[in-house]
């Protein structure tokens, strides 16, 4: 299992990110949200995957980044309450 930081910016003020939110538990077996939209995810899938499950969810490929994490980041990490 891989962990991610999933980074998703609106174009504008008014555009809905809570599909977003709505998404992350079909695509992770845990996450956990640390900011306005930022989440932590632990899945099976791969970057490319995530990707393509969530690109329908915004217009532009820029709004959505995803970033896989090293070992060494992921421990950093073993202090957030995972879902």
């Amino acid at each position: 299992m891989k962990t991610y930081l999933i980074h998703h910016t609106p174009r504008n003020a008014a555009q809905d990110t809570w599909a977003v939110s709505f998404s992350i538990p079909y695509i992770a077996s845990q996450y956990v949200r640390t900011g306005d939209g930022l989440w932590y995810v632990k899945t099976w899938l791969t970057a490319d995957q995530i990707k393509k499950r969530l690109a329908v969810l915004f217009d532009d490929r820029d709004e959505l980044r995803i970033h896989e994490l090293g070992r060494k980041e992921a421990s950093l990490n073993s202090r957030l309450a995972w879902l």
